[in-house]
């Protein structure tokens, strides 16, 4: 299932899913996380509302697209 077709209802479960999976991956490595904890709504609503990867999404950091790899299961 895509972001898309999620009900908004439950897109607060999945960025607390998201959130939770990072958490537990950034801290086996000594690697700073806040940045990529910060845009977990915004990423979650950019798919929720653009087509990816019809519609293209352009990131200024690589923090920023460890939210967008783990939400469409892709590998880092």
């Amino acid at each position: 299932m895509t972001i898309d077709l999620i009900e908004v209802q439950e897109l607060k479960q999945l960025a607390d899913e998201i959130r939770s999976e990072i958490s537990f991956l950034m801290t086996k490595v000594d690697v700073p996380f806040k940045a990529t904890l910060a845009v977990v709504e915004l990423t979650i609503a950019i798919h929720h509302v653009f087509h990816a990867p019809a519609d293209k999404i352009l990131w200024d950091v690589g923090e920023q697209v460890r939210i967008y790899v783990i939400s469409n299961n892709s590998v880092c």
